[in-house]
C-alpha cells in the first residue's frame, strides 16, 4: 500500500466519522497532492478496500471492479456536491 500511496502522491489519516455504510474521504489540495481520511475503528480490510476506491475515483478510473455497495459523492472547493 505505502508504493501505491507514494506512487500517486496521497497520504493516509483517520476520522472520528464511525457512522454505518461511511468509509471514508479523500481530501486533495491544489498542489494535487491527496489525503485519504478513514474511520478510526475500520478494519484492516475495509481500510484497504476504502483506500484503493477513494484513490481510483481520485485519480478518475473506471471503478466497476468494486463492489456497487461503495459509492461516492464528489463536492467542489465550495462544498458543492458535483453531479
Amino acid at each position: 500500500m505505502s508504493e501505491l500511496l507514494a506512487q500517486v502522491d496521497v497520504t493516509l489519516g483517520t476520522t472520528e466519522i464511525n457512522e454505518p455504510k461511511f468509509f471514508g474521504y479523500i481530501e486533495v489540495r491544489a498542489s494535487g497532492s491527496a489525503t485519504v481520511y478513514l474511520p478510526s475503528q475500520a478494519c484492516d480490510l475495509e481500510r484497504d478496500i476504502a483506500t484503493r476506491f477513494l484513490i481510483t475515483k481520485f485519480l478518475g478510473l473506471p471503478a466497476h471492479l468494486f463492489p456497487d455497495v461503495l459509492q461516492a459523492t464528489v463536492y467542489d472547493a465550495n462544498g458543492e456536491e458535483q453531479a
